[in-house]
């Protein structure tokens, strides 16, 4: 087994990926071979759990992999998680920027806002810390509850609620916070795009970021310094939606012809395998329902 510098790894998490646990002892030995064959300084950094039977397994994620992002065991305090975050080498180096804390879409709206160097300055992030600034941004809220009534994203009982007492915020209220905040945001799931546009024009706009969403996961990221090329190039190639709580309407709004471009757009399969027939328009419909969900 060749060890694996630190820098390597962008982080580590428990238990969700079996296939790459491997026991205490035999991580020593390897580590017990290496020192006797040469002086290597290269280091093996781990995180450990015990499990039922007392054995202590561990789990590594390489650069490569962490960009796919995986759902955090809520086990895992969050204040380690801040702290290991920071001491990992390469989070930072690239502009994309995935928070390694459980409520991700909240901590993208306090980046967008305050920087990541004031995201790096907090001690820890533990759900004191964080329901404290959310209390205070419902405060802010009800200061300007008409505002947020005029873009008819939710009722402010449920954008309470969402920042009292869920451990994620939804979408809704993520766009909330930006309003309240003014703040220009483009939002990138698989191939669709939303934008939120508080200017008056339709020139060209500066977004604070633009928030990320990992595949087949509630994750989401930031790029911290969004580029105008790479702007462009989406909303070139990525179909535009005008509500991300719901980025399909009603099946009635749809013709077959619509269902099937859109398809076609998301590489998603308008012909049956069985029948070689194409697809009925309710068909194609559930297909983008789940494609997007």
């Amino acid at each position: 087994m060749k060890l694996i510098k630190k820098s390597d790894y962008s982080f580590t998490i428990f238990e969700q990926f079996k296939n790459y646990m491997l026991t205490k002892r035999f991580i020593e030995n390897e580590i017990n071979k290496s020192n006797n064959s040469n002086n290597s300084n290269t280091s093996l950094k781990v995180m450990m759990s015990k499990n039922n039977n007392d054995n202590t397994k561990l789990c590594h994620i390489t650069k490569k992999e962490s960009q796919q992002m995986v759902s955090i065991p809520k086990t895992i305090k969050q204040e380690t998680i801040k702290q290991e975050t920071i001491k990992q080498d390469n989070v930072y180096k690239d502009r994309f920027y995935f928070p390694y804390v459980n409520d991700s879409l909240f901590w993208c709206f306090y980046i967008m806002k305050n920087g990541i160097q004031n995201y790096e300055m907090l001690d820890s992030i533990n759900i004191v810390v964080e329901k404290n600034i959310k209390i205070k941004y419902i405060e802010t809220i009800r200061k300007n509850k008409q505002l947020i009534k005029s873009y008819k994203l939710s009722s402010l009982t449920n954008i309470e609620n969402s920042l009292l007492n869920e451990e994620k915020i939804d979408i809704p209220t993520f766009i909330s916070l930006c309003i309240l905040e003014k703040l220009n945001f483009l939002y990138i799931y698989k191939n669709i795009y939303y934008e939120l546009n508080l200017d008056d024009d339709n020139s060209d706009k500066f977004y604070s970021g633009i928030i990320f969403k990992s595949n087949n996961t509630y994750n989401y990221g930031i790029d911290i310094s969004p580029d105008n090329s790479y702007i462009q190039n989406c909303k070139q190639n990525f179909h535009k939606i005008e509500n991300i709580s719901k980025p399909m309407k009603s099946l009635s709004s749809y013709t077959v012809d619509t269902l099937t471009t859109m398809c076609n757009t998301f590489n998603l399969k308008t012909i049956d395998d069985l029948t070689k027939k194409k697809k009925l328009k309710k068909d194609l419909y559930e297909m983008l329902i789940q494609y997007f969900s």
